[in-house]
């Protein structure tokens, strides 16, 4: 027995077709998506071994590289029920990261008092209108009366 160790090379080990299909969301060449991926790996640290390719603040060319080479060695593993949540969690991410990115609302948290939310709740349901468009119409109405005012 006189075998030596040669590691596996990862172009040797066949590609994993369950894993293709779960990654077939992933576009390298869409620059904003790989920016983003770049940025995932690196933040959550669950992708041992190719976490090394990935650095902070690289130009959109060695995005796209690094998502090629994270897509490449990701098709090879074996799909457990780890692989799979924690691409379904990535895709997730994705998603929401797409919808706060496009949406033309903000989202802010406020603090008021009671008698302040007792009011708006009280609005809420006068109306028959979610907080927000409480808030919203407030908003639009005092804009509206500052305008006629500075006439």
């Amino acid at each position: 027995m006189n075998e030596t160790y040669k590691p596996v090379r990862v172009a040797e080990i066949p590609r994993n077709i369950k894993m293709v299909e779960r990654l077939k969301w992933i576009v390298p060449a869409d620059e904003l998506q790989a920016t983003w991926i770049n940025d995932y790996v690196q933040k959550k640290r669950i992708f041992q071994g190719i976490t090394r390719f990935f650095q902070p603040n690289l130009n959109n060319e060695a995005n796209i590289k690094n998502v090629n080479i994270f897509i490449d060695h990701a098709c090879r593993w074996d799909e457990t029920s780890d692989t799979r949540e924690i691409f379904r969690q990535m895709k997730t991410a994705w998603n929401q990261y797409l919808r706060r990115k496009r949406s033309k609302q903000k989202n802010g948290v406020f603090n008021i008092s009671p008698a302040a939310y007792k009011e708006l709740m009280l609005q809420c349901k006068l109306d028959k209108i979610s907080q927000s468009q409480v808030i919203e119409n407030a908003l639009l109405n005092l804009k509206a009366n500052r305008k006629e005012l500075e006439k």
